[in-house]
C-alpha cells in the first residue's frame, strides 16, 4: 500500500472485473501502472465491448473487502493512491474504519480538525473507492451524499456491507479445539 501526494502516472495497462455478490453485480475497470493498482471505476453496467472476468486476484480481494474477509489495512494488491496531502491523511484515516460501519462528513472533519467540505473535497478524489472506504461516509443524519461512482453504487456498498455485518452478527458457533 502506498498513499502518497505526488501528481499521477498515466497507466500501463487496464483490466475489466465484474463482481457478483447477489443479488448485486458490480462491474469494474481498474488501472494499473508498474504493476501497482492506481484507480478503480465502478458501475452497475458493463461498458460496451469489453469483456469482464470474475476471476482474479484483484477481484477475489475485491469481493473479500465487500464481504468484510479482508480489512482494508490487509488489502493484498499492492496500490498507490495519490492526492494532495490534506488527501492522504483523509484517506488513511479511512482505512481504519471498521467493516460495516459509517461516520458522518461532521464526525470525520471533527476527528481532523476541518470543515465537512474539505472531507467531501478529498473524498470526492479518492482514486479507490472501495480499497478506500469513502462509501462509508454519510450525511450528518445518516443520508446517502456524494460518492464518485454515483449514489446506486454506493447505495449497493453499504447494502452489501450492512447485510453481511449483521449475518455475522446473528451468527452462533460451536467448535472444538
Amino acid at each position: 500500500m502506498a498513499l502518497n501526494t505526488s501528481s499521477e502516472a498515466g497507466f500501463t495497462k487496464t483490466e475489466d472485473l465484474r463482481l457478483v455478490l447477489a443479488p448485486y453485480e458490480l462491474f469494474v475497470t481498474a488501472f494499473w501502472h508498474e504493476n501497482r493498482l492506481i484507480r478503480l471505476n465502478i458501475s452497475q453496467a458493463p461498458t460496451a465491448k469489453q469483456e469482464y472476468k470474475g476471476d482474479s486476484p484483484l477481484a477475489d480481494a475485491l469481493t473479500g473487502l465487500l464481504t468484510g474477509q479482508i480489512h482494508n489495512l490487509e488489502f493484498p494488491i499492492p496500490y498507490t493512491a495519490r492526492g494532495s496531502r490534506f488527501s492522504v491523511e483523509v484517506w488513511t484515516t479511512l482505512l481504519s474504519l471498521p467493516y460495516g460501519h459509517t461516520l458522518s462528513y461532521k464526525e470525520l472533519a471533527q476527528i481532523l480538525q476541518t470543515s465537512p467540505r474539505a472531507i467531501g473535497q478529498a473524498l470526492k478524489a479518492n482514486p479507490l473507492p472501495i480499497i478506500i472506504p469513502c462509501h462509508r461516509v454519510l450525511g450528518s443524519h445518516g443520508e446517502l451524499t456524494g460518492f464518485s461512482c454515483g449514489l446506486e453504487i454506493k447505495k449497493i456498498l453499504l447494502a452489501i456491507e450492512d447485510r453481511q455485518r449483521r449475518a455475522h452478527e446473528n451468527s452462533h458457533y460451536i467448535g472444538h479445539p
